[in-house]
């Protein structure tokens, strides 16, 4: 059942980043424009599409369990930022929830950092490391 317990980590957390990255690329204008509003005034075309690549990248590591440490840094990389510039908002339960929904995410990524991607991941396989 061990074994299980990574593969279910990074599966669960795979859908909200493809969700944001395919919220992103149906609607880039008003993700572009939500970015400007937010302070990230410049290259903000080079932050979206880059986002956009981590988040996709990322995902499909997770995913497969391949090259897990880049692709938990490529989302860290997204995550981290995204949190304190749009979620650091203590005024309400709805805005602390946001909060603390992305700093669960971000746990949940740095335990798979240290305890790996479990052995049903390709990285295991190429790695025999468990």
């Amino acid at each position: 059942m061990n074994h299980l317990l990574p593969l279910l980590a990074r599966l669960l957390m795979v859908p909200i980043f493809v969700n944001a990255a395919f919220s992103k690329i149906n609607d880039p204008i008003n993700t572009a424009k939500y970015m400007r509003e937010a302070g990230i005034g410049f290259a903000t075309e080079l932050f979206l599409y880059g986002a956009i690549t981590f988040l996709l990248l990322g995902s499909l590591s997770l995913l497969l369990g391949l090259k897990t440490r880049v692709g938990i840094f490529l989302l860290l990389f997204f995550l981290v930022p995204t949190t304190l510039l749009y979620h650091w908002d203590f005024s309400g339960p709805e805005a602390m929830g946001a909060l603390f929904s992305n700093a669960a995410i971000i746990g949940g990524l740095i335990a798979l950092l240290a305890y790996g991607p479990g052995g049903i991941s390709i990285d295991a396989k190429l790695n025999k490391v468990r």
